[in-house]
């Protein structure tokens, strides 16, 4: 339906702000693609006689835009948006989608007089996770390669080229794998990555064809770039090959189809066939850590059992199987039976309540994130502007620093979305979202179905926080970010 909704607003000629919310804010990023490449910006009719039927904006208008939608001056990744209930952006300010913009020549247009054209309309043909993983392990395999030197964007590349086009994995038939060797003073180096086969293709598309890169593919290489050059993880691994003067098998594997059993790493790093704990990462990208699909009770019962330690009682299943609408329904009972209870336990001053909560959701977050392996950490690198990354761990610490707020519940609901909020308050009075758990029912292809999400909100990715960097564009020779001029081509 939606995008049905969006087809007949190309055929009635409407406003970008008719989906500026939507989608992560994609069609918010492109407009600001083009402003900042000083493409010319198609305006709605009505504004033609007035204005003209196109405009170039100045520069400045890309943060003017990103305050306003995000409050910040940078497009952030989606993990840091605000959203709402329907995953749609909410607004930093009220008035985001009236917002004045200043052309070159000393116009002022409207945000809302920007008409939405065919172009805002593509997606991205591949999985950012997916693609980040990848992008991880040929950094980290890069660094290892050129051991105490700082990699360059050009050193990923030519990791990825070396994988070659792939060979089947698995027995689906959906994914590819490949694998390169290289050599590190007298110690050789080995990168495995298995991955679907269509975000395999993309990564071999960036490797073989530099000049079609997916602007956000270019700030992830940026990223991680930077991660290969900073990361403490990273810097003590390669420390340990270059101090011992023996001869050493380092194996980098970026996995993300086979379902190791017992963890949920996407990379690994041995060494002389021993897994070393200083690299065991996740690849992230969006809120999302712990999934659910459809609308089975039993599989409801246990995701919230899994997620806040929930009962969730048999005699809320009310729906015959196969109804997905009625099973729904059981979904939307099952949180409010779960908020209740939350607040209960979170109500007035009852510490032992409240800190047995804190335990049956910290367990919760670390199954999502971990599958219970506390060497695991997060690694989310940004898509914005400047390149950077964080680096989250949920094992011990984020316990105590889960004890260190004070908790409580919110629970939103309409006929097709339902969203449970954990919020914590910290010692200084700042609230701000720890998780939610959200539930929504839709209809793609005249087929129900429902989804079911764990997503961290803004308060866990700060107290789990292990290590950050970010750094402005061009900081430093090694660190420069992915261009042209990187990619030894043209300009067009």
């Amino acid at each position: 339906m939606r995008d049905l909704l969006d087809k007949l607003d190309f055929i009635t000629e409407a406003p970008i702000t008719t989906s500026t919310n939507k989608y992560g804010g994609k069609y918010l990023e492109i407009l600001q693609h083009k402003i900042a490449n000083g493409e010319a910006i198609e305006l709605i009719p009505d504004v033609h006689d007035t204005i003209g039927t196109d405009v170039v904006l100045t520069k400045d208008n890309v943060a003017k835009i990103n305050q306003a939608w995000f409050g910040r001056p940078e497009f952030p990744a989606i993990s840091d948006m605000n959203l709402d209930i329907e995953g749609l952006i909410v607004p930093a300010d009220k008035n985001a989608r009236n917002i004045e913009l200043t052309t070159d020549d000393g116009q002022v247009i409207k945000l809302n007089q920007v008409l939405k054209t065919a172009e805002y309309k593509g997606g991205k043909p591949f999985n950012s996770g997916d693609v980040s993983e990848g992008l991880l392990g040929a950094a980290v395999a890069a660094r290892f390669m050129s051991r105490d030197k700082d990699i360059e964007s050009k050193d990923i590349i030519a990791v990825l080229k070396d994988l070659g086009p792939g060979t089947k994995a698995g027995n689906t038939g959906n994914n590819l794998s490949g694998t390169t060797r290289g050599r590190s003073a007298n110690d050789s180096v080995e990168f495995k990555l298995a991955l679907n086969q269509a975000n395999y293709k993309m990564l071999q598309t960036v490797a073989n064809d530099p000049n079609n890169i997916h602007p956000d593919i270019t700030k992830m290489i940026n990223s991680a770039v930077l991660f290969a050059n900073t990361n403490a993880g990273v810097l003590s691994a390669v420390d340990k090959i270059v101090d011992d003067p023996e001869a050493n098998q380092v194996v980098v594997s970026s996995d993300g189809v086979s379902e190791q059993t017992g963890t949920k790493a996407d990379l690994f790093l041995s060494i002389d066939g021993t897994s070393v704990n200083l690299l065991s990462l996740k690849a992230g990208d969006v809120k999302q850590f712990g999934q659910v699909s459809g609308y089975n009770f039993r599989a409801i019962q246990q995701f919230f059992e899994q997620t806040f330690g929930a009962d969730i009682p048999d005699n809320l299943r009310t729906a015959d199987e196969g109804d997905a609408l009625a099973g729904f329904k059981d979904i939307q009972a099952a949180y409010q039976e779960a908020a209740d209870d939350i607040s209960q336990e979170l109500a007035g001053q009852r510490p032992k309540k409240e800190a047995d909560f804190v335990e049956r959701l910290y367990k919760g977050i670390a199954y999502h994130a971990t599958r219970n392996d506390s060497a695991i950490s997060m690694v989310i690198l940004n898509t914005g502007a400047i390149p950077g990354y964080k680096e989250l761990g949920f094992g011990p610490e984020l316990d105590q620093a889960m004890r260190q707020v004070d908790l409580d519940v919110a629970l939103e609901t309409n006929p097709k979305n339902s969203r449970l909020q954990i919020f914590g308050t910290k010692e200084d009075g700042t609230r701000s979202q720890l998780l939610q758990m959200r539930s929504n029912y839709q209809i793609e292809a005249g087929k129900p179905y429902v989804r079911n999400r764990v997503e961290m909100g803004p308060l866990l990715k700060e107290i789990a926080l292990i290590e950050k960097e970010e750094r402005k564009p061009k900081a430093s020779k090694q660190s420069e970010p992915l261009d042209d001029k990187a990619l030894g081509r043209k300009r067009r």
